[in-house]
């Protein structure tokens, strides 16, 4: 039976200097937070700030209402932080959102080490024993490697898939779950055991399947502003109808036995203000399903220690939405990711295309892996085959479109992996394999898949020739081959595939 794991994480700043959330009130969202999850009897995460660790109040909050509950470590470097250690502090405010410097990859990495040793050493001073689980909007390897082995972390959480979101770009990892990540970048799951982190992340907000991934083109979605993901904050996730068909899609399509969401907010953008209304409704919607054993609130470490009894490696899972929703959704998706490669099926309006495929290559290192960095956005990335967003046109949406129209008609399991059904426009039906090293589609009829995209923005595809196309990121060399079918490109497209005998079968390849 597949577990459908849900945490409620809220992460706790003692401080927020920006004007707009001025007046919010830190300590009593906190306090909120706690009482609104002992009303439903939920377990919930608390994950700290130091800035909010040092304070008295915030501590006697923890201990006065957090009975069933876990408390867990928010790393954000603040000046209280940097002058216990004497480190440099450049802001007038005491915290900062930017890398530079409020994130680790801003120290060196003795720097990094000492930060979160007095960051777990004041922990334990204050409620007596180390925290197990730890987030952050970006993290880095060494030094998830450096809590995995000195502070037995049971999960670690970072930020959704997101493109130039604040200071923080996240893009081509893991679509949502939880995976092992590379020593080597901690975005990218470890296909080898000895490059592995032992420690799942958890890719954190409860991110719309459709929308989430090109939100800044669909400006005819239901709502047009706002993150679309679980954050409470959001237009969408305070959308009864919105949560519903989020929840619909999340309990009862395939997941390969496992699946995983979030919601949960930072106290600073304030409980009566903002997010209190959407909470409550998350929760409100959580307790009838887990009544209906749908699935099963939990804390995030409980979500931790589960997935490292259950596997070894990264599994594969899918997360996808496959209705259509006149007060919700207008698209279908499907995304299916693994420790090899992650891949999106995707239908609006009857285009059906692969929207995303990238790869994922545990020697290819983070930029801030070996030495501080002192600018203030940082990137992580893995290696695309097809970007259905960056690599877009104002006019059009990248992808490999197929040659005709067509929609998903049903997902299953598919031995360790996963089937999609698809139903052409013409009444003609194909069914794709996610298989462990590519993608294999046969069909009624012969069909042809073309890539749209802006061939400046897509520099990653150098070209292609014997069937191959040929990739380069970061000086890094990789390949999708045709095996069965044909890869050429065309006076209309840079890549056009093609299928033989009703089959197409491709296999993707690092060099």
């Amino acid at each position: 039976m597949s577990k459908k794991s849900v945490n409620i994480i809220n992460f706790v700043r003692g401080c927020d200097p920006r004007e707009y959330n001025s007046g919010c009130d830190l300590l009593g969202s906190l306090k909120k937070e706690l009482i609104l999850a002992k009303e439903f009897n939920f377990p919930s995460t608390i994950l700290m700030c130091y800035d909010a660790l040092i304070q008295k109040e915030f501590i006697d909050a923890l201990k006065s209402g957090a009975e069933n509950n876990e408390i867990g470590i928010w790393v954000e470097i603040t000046k209280p932080l940097t002058d216990k250690l004497g480190l440099p502090w450049p802001c007038e405010a005491p915290w900062d959102w930017h890398i530079n410097p409020s994130f680790l990859l801003a120290y060196s990495l003795d720097e990094r080490k000492a930060l979160m040793d007095e960051y777990f050493n004041c922990f334990k001073e204050k409620l007596g024993y180390f925290p197990r689980s730890v987030g952050s909007w970006m993290l880095d390897a060494p030094t998830m490697q450096y809590m995995a082995q000195k502070y037995e972390i049971d999960a670690f959480l970072v930020c959704r898939e997101q493109f130039g979101v604040d200071a923080y770009t996240l893009w081509g990892g893991y679509f949502n779950g939880l995976y092992y990540p590379s020593k080597n970048n901690m975005l990218i799951p470890a296909n080898k055991k000895e490059n592995q982190i032992n420690v799942p992340v958890i890719r954190m907000l409860g991110i719309d399947p459709s929308d989430s991934y090109d939100d800044s083109f669909r400006k005819h979605s239901i709502h047009t502003w706002g993150c679309r993901t679980l954050e409470p904050t959001w237009p969408t996730a305070q959308d009864p109808n919105w949560v519903d068909w989020y929840f619909k899609n999340f309990t009862e399509n395939e997941d390969l036995g496992f699946s995983y969401t979030q919601t949960g907010q930072e106290n600073s953008f304030g409980f009566d203000k903002s997010y209190g209304k959407g909470l409550k409704l998350h929760l409100e919607v959580l307790t009838k399903l887990q009544n209906e054993g749908k699935l099963t609130v939990e804390t995030m470490g409980d979500t931790g220690k589960w997935f490292k009894n259950q596997y070894t490696e990264t599994p594969a899972t899918v997360y996808s939405n496959l209705d259509y929703s006149e007060e919700a959704h207008d698209c279908q998706s499907v995304w299916f990711s693994s420790k090899k490669y992650r891949a999106n099926l995707y239908s609006f309006d009857n285009k059906l295309k692969i929207r995303d495929i990238n790869l994922y290559d545990d020697s290819y290192e983070e930029y801030y892996l070996k030495k501080a960095y002192k600018g203030l956005i940082a990137k992580y990335f893995a290696y695309p085959v097809v970007d259905g967003y960056i690599w877009s046109k104002d006019d059009e949406l990248s992808g490999l479109y197929f040659d005709k129209d067509g929609v998903v008609s049903k997902t299953e399991k598919y031995g360790e992996t996963l089937k999609a059904y698809i139903t052409f426009a013409d009444k003609t039906k194909a069914e794709m394999v996610f298989e462990e090293n590519g993608l294999y589609i046969t069909a009624e009829e012969d069909f042809s898949l073309s890539l749209h995209c802006d061939r400046i923005k897509a520099h990653q595809l150098e070209d292609v020739a014997f069937n191959t196309a040929r990739y380069r990121q970061d000086g890094h060399d990789y390949s999708m081959t045709a095996v069965k079918g044909t890869a050429d490109s065309s006076k209309d497209s840079p890549l056009v595939l093609k299928s033989e005998n009703r089959e197409l079968r491709v296999v993707f390849s690092i060099d």
